[in-house]
């Protein structure tokens, strides 16, 4: 496919990070870089021939412009920087020459680790508890998510491009049946489940039988329930999937009347509660977005915008400033954008620069500050004053978190005397830190996960902590003392078990803990009231209906047309789900 005797040579500058956007690995020093005309590197072998013997496009995967595959441009930039890095054995040598002969090296040495000894039972006993190299070991698992997911991608434009694909076929039917022993509400789709996840068909967990799989609803028992009103009460799908990205849903945020999403295809839309009328014209919508007929989506899209030039990671609406919501994006920049559910627009306000990929946000509910945190560890602290009459956000402070690793999730617990805050890193743990006036005074160190911390929830005002790992678990901890509101040195009360892989959300209400996770599904947990709150939290349901990671989710509050409150949360299949109690 490629003709590397034809290469354009280019020593122009390269974008971002010196990351192939197929592998998204740094390519070898053995192999040539290419690149496109936007600077977007790539690795010549394998991951170019690859992608383009399976592409009918022929395009850059990130920015979509043509690459001509008999003259593809070389990038000796690129190879110049990635032949002057640091090998294995150079840090070997380095090793040596400090007096540690026949050194081996850590797997975490490329993320900052300085171990090195002489024999490789020494190096797999320290690679086993070393923050570095369980994060390695995470980054590689990630690596391996966002291949799939840039994959899925391609095959997506490719059959809208095509013109087939989920909006453009006929919807799949469905059929209703009632599964035993628990009366739960099953909805079958006839397209299959994801091959990745047929290997759950048959498990068996915390009493959930996933052979007889409750798509799309599930009932809470738990007799024990403190709130009557919850009590046999279910939890289910609401209408169908809301189609409009075409790569992973990554973030969601939400108000009463309108929820905004990012996603890895780079764009952010808006999206607005379906009317109940059926003369409102949200049928038409409906069926021009690729809903099922019988079940229109809960959310209609009425806006996008394609202003950032990387993926959306972080998106975030404070509380106390109307109409406006933020974005944060691996191109390093924080936008501000003004949005009018009623005419559908979303307006670009002001944009920052804040030097690197962003990662996650959280507004503070008592100050008009946000709070954004890096791939570098670093945590960012704007001043959103005046946002909504196009203020640009002021940066007033920072503090580095978590040593060049990435912080994935925020929490916050504030009072009206202090404020304090959790950050979720990849070194596996979680952080407490008081904020202050201009920096953050660390107060605590969480340990005990296994493997890179990806979501925080706060319950009982600020007196349980939750967070999710990319060990599958989620730990339950007392905080109170922390926070002001409890007495006691935090520690761990509990480990949540059910979920088979990766824990990338956490959302909390009054009554139940919301997990979504990379096998799919979303789990919900009852959290115990009053005397009982230091008690085990029981799984109360199991959502399914996604057909592949869940990246995030979020909570849509009830508003003057709709009752209902809504749980949305967002998948890697490009769809965002809506769920409601009944």
């Amino acid at each position: 496919m490629l003709s590397p005797q034809n290469c354009v040579v280019s020593s122009k500058e390269i974008s971002d990070d010196l990351q192939c956007t197929i592998c998204l690995d740094v390519p070898s020093s053995s192999t040539r870089v290419l690149q496109c005309i936007n600077g977007h590197i790539f690795c010549e072998a394998p991951c170019m021939e690859q992608y383009l013997s399976h592409s009918k496009t022929y395009q850059c995967p990130i920015c979509r412009v043509a690459i001509d595959p008999a003259r593809p441009i070389r990038s000796l930039a690129a190879e110049h920087i990635i032949a002057a890095l640091p090998t294995a054995s150079a840090l070997a040598q380095n090793a040596q020459a400090n007096g540690k002969a026949d050194a081996t090296v850590c797997a975490g040495a490329s993320l900052g680790c300085t171990w090195a000894a002489a024999d490789e039972s020494s190096r797999i006993t320290h690679e086993a508890a070393c923050p570095h190299a369980i994060a390695q070991r995470a980054v590689e698992r990630e690596r391996t998510a966002w291949r799939a997911a840039l994959r899925r991608l391609e095959h997506r434009i490719e059959q809208l491009e095509a013109g087939g694909g989920p909006t453009a076929g006929q919807p799949p039917t469905t059929t209703t049946t009632t599964s035993a022993p628990i009366p739960t509400t099953t909805t079958q789709s006839a397209q299959p489940p994801a091959p990745h996840y047929q290997q759950y068909a048959n498990l068996r967990a915390d009493g959930y039988d996933a052979s007889r799989s409750e798509l799309y609803a599930s009932t809470f028992v738990d007799s024990a329930a403190q709130d009557g009103n919850h009590e046999g009460r279910t939890i289910s799908r609401v209408g169908g999937a809301a189609r409009g990205h075409v790569g992973s849903v990554c973030a969601i945020a939400a108000s009463s009347d309108w929820a905004i999403s990012g996603s890895i295809d780079r764009t952010l839309r808006l999206w607005r509660r379906r009317h109940t009328s059926s003369s409102d014209g949200d049928g038409d919508e409906a069926a021009a977005s690729g809903y099922l007929a019988t079940e229109p989506a809960p959310l209609v899209e009425i806006g996008c915008t394609t202003e950032h030039t990387n993926v959306v990671c972080a998106v975030a609406v404070h509380p106390s400033i109307a109409h406006v919501a933020f974005s944060g994006s691996f191109d390093g920049t924080l936008r501000v954008w003004r949005v009018d559910a009623t005419c559908g627009s979303l307006r670009c306000t002001a944009r920052v620069d804040v030097g690197g990929k962003v990662l996650s946000l959280e507004a503070a509910s008592r100050a008009q500050e946000l709070y954004v945190g890096s791939a570098r560890g670093e945590i960012f602290v704007f001043d959103v004053t005046g946002v909504d009459e196009g203020v640009v956000p002021q940066r007033i402070a920072a503090f580095e978190a978590h040593a060049g690793m990435d912080v994935r999730a925020i929490a916050m617990a504030e009072s009206e005397h202090q404020r304090v805050i959790f950050t979720a890193g990849g070194d596996a743990c979680v952080k407490a830190w008081r904020a202050g006036s201009n920096a953050a005074a660390p107060l605590a160190t969480l340990t005990g996960h296994g493997n890179p911390v990806r979501a925080l929830a706060l319950a009982h005002h600020h007196q349980l902590l939750f967070s999710g790992a990319s060990d599958a678990t989620i730990r339950v901890w007392f905080v109170g003392g922390l926070t002001g509101a409890g007495a006691g040195e935090p520690s761990c009360l509990h480990i949540l078990r059910g979920h088979k892989d990766t824990i990338w959300s956490l959302i909390c209400d009054r009554y139940f803990l919301y997990s979504g996770s990379a096998d799919a599904t979303v789990r919900v947990w009852s959290i115990r009231q009053g005397a009982a709150m230091l008690e085990m939290p029981e799984m109360a349901a199991v959502l399914e209906g996604h057909q592949d990671v869940v990246w995030t989710i979020g909570q849509m509050p009830s508003c003057e047309s709709d009752s209902r409150a809504l749980l949305l949360s967002g998948s890697a299949d490009c769809t965002v789900a809506a769920w409601a109690w009944d």
